[in-house]
């Protein structure tokens, strides 16, 4: 059940960070990730545990804190990379178009680059948590 939080910091989350004192709560407002799923799974072969965590309709498995962090990484890394590719597409629009429709446009490549800015900023501090 969900409750009254931003979409980022939802109940989800609330669970990771209960678990593993995440650190992450200012940087991935905004961002846009939602942390849709937590599993803890225990391989029925080998008995062995981890925990599943979905986000944006992205999974990834972790045992530690630097496993979460690192998985997260590769999620916000990827997911900037179609972000930038969105930038390119209508950065290339409002170059090339004969008539660009250009507050769209604007509009567009700001929530687009305020969404960049929230992913860089992750991402460094993801690394630092991780150095």
């Amino acid at each position: 059940m969900q409750s009254t939080m931003s979409e980022e910091i939802n109940d989800v989350y609330n669970k990771v960070n209960e678990l593993f004192k995440i650190k992450i709560k200012a940087q991935i407002k905004g961002t846009g990730l939602i942390f849709e799923k937590i599993l803890y799974v225990t391989d029925l072969l080998d008995s062995s545990e981890c925990y599943y965590l979905i986000i944006n309709k992205m999974v990834f498995a972790f045992i530690t804190t630097e496993e979460f962090y690192s998985g997260l990484l590769k999620i916000v890394s990827a997911i900037s990379k179609e972000n930038q590719s969105e930038i390119d597409y209508y950065e290339e629009h409002k170059s090339n178009d004969l008539k660009p429709d250009v507050i769209f446009i604007d509009d567009t490549l700001e929530t687009l680059y305020e969404k960049d800015y929230k992913y860089r900023r992750l991402e460094n501090h993801l690394h630092k948590l991780l150095d």
